[in-house]
């Protein structure tokens, strides 16, 4: 299972094959279902179904300003 967009994705379970929006709704299912506790699930439905109806693309954003070395180390920066 892999997701390619908004509404999109592949699966391939053994013979069954699915595309398109049928396969991202089994693969958020199946996602959900993984999830430990029930407000986990919850919350992580809520997040996904506000972020579905608004088209925001926060949460899949990963910015930072800060620099790391190779050791884990932040290196500091000149202005």
């Amino acid at each position: 299972m892999a997701v390619i967009g908004r509404s999109r994705a592949i699966a391939s379970l053994k013979k069954l094959r699915l595309r398109g929006f049928p396969a991202w709704l089994a693969w958020s299912m199946v996602h959900l279902m993984l999830l430990v506790d029930f407000r986990g699930r919850l919350s992580v439905y809520l997040n996904w179904s506000w972020a579905w109806f608004t088209y925001a693309r926060g949460a899949r954003l990963i910015t930072s300003s800060q620099t790391v070395d190779q050791a884990g180390e932040q290196v500091k920066q000149s202005p």
